[in-house]
């Protein structure tokens, strides 16, 4: 039996737009979609991204380099220095983990009564969470769900939402508008909500505060030592009448 999102998620549903405007934008406009075009009330969860690490630590210039043009003479360098470089609690950027996420639409563009196939994929092996938020605030974890309850993800594997065995689908309906998907990954398999944070909503869970202040709380929960190594994805689509 199907259980279509219009019944169990609300929709996907999106910002009001002005009659016949999303239809009347470009392709390649409709495949640049971003958090500008989402409303102030998701904003907040779009804007939750990791720390940024900037480039790497100063550390001078390679041993055989010299010193730089008309700098004089080296000085003098004591004999019993260490040159280890400073210890850092957070992964080297190379070994950061990236996620990325696609549709099946490739101008990120549904009509009503369309189904949404998201796809994910990261650089290394990790625990995903994958909330959609509304242009109320109201936001749902639809991944894991009822039928796709292990939240690991290989590196290089591409996971797929709703899985093929799923008995649901991600059925768009009105209003017209924008909506987000937002995909978390982390290297610590700790849920990123508590339980008594959610509450049932057919196949997934809703969160029962609105964006805004989920988006406070997991900031406080992503930076715990143990999700030191964290990274997320936007993915905007647009809903459009048929």
């Amino acid at each position: 039996m199907q259980h279509p999102l219009s019944h169990t998620l609300h929709t996907l549903t999106g910002l009001l737009l002005a009659g016949g405007l999303a239809l009347a934008i470009p392709l390649a406009d409709a495949q640049e979609l971003s958090t500008k075009d989402l409303t102030p009330v998701q904003r907040p969860m779009a804007d939750l991204e990791p720390p940024d690490m900037g480039p790497p630590p100063d550390m001078g210039p390679p041993p055989d380099a010299g010193p730089p043009p008309d700098a004089g003479p080296p000085p003098r360098t004591r004999p019993q220095q260490s040159s280890r470089p400073p210890q850092h609690t957070s992964a080297p950027r190379r070994n950061r983990i990236d996620v990325t996420a696609w549709v099946d639409h490739s101008d990120n563009t549904y009509a009503f009564g369309e189904n949404v196939v998201l796809n994910v994929k990261t650089n290394r092996d990790a625990y995903l969470t994958i909330v959609d938020v509304g242009t109320s605030g109201r936001v749902h974890v639809i991944f894991p769900n009822r039928i796709q309850t292990d939240n690991r993800i290989r590196a290089g594997e591409v996971l797929q939402v709703p899985g093929r065995q799923a008995d649901f689908n991600l059925e768009v309906h009105g209003p017209a508008g924008t909506e987000l998907i937002k995909v978390i990954a982390s290297l610590d398999p700790a849920p990123l909500f508590r339980a008594g944070d959610l509450e049932p909503a057919g196949p997934f869970k809703a969160l029962k505060e609105r964006a805004p202040a989920v988006a406070k709380d997991l900031e406080v929960v992503l930076r715990e030592p143990r999700h030191r190594d964290w990274a997320s994805y936007n993915k905007v689509i647009r809903i459009v009448p048929n």
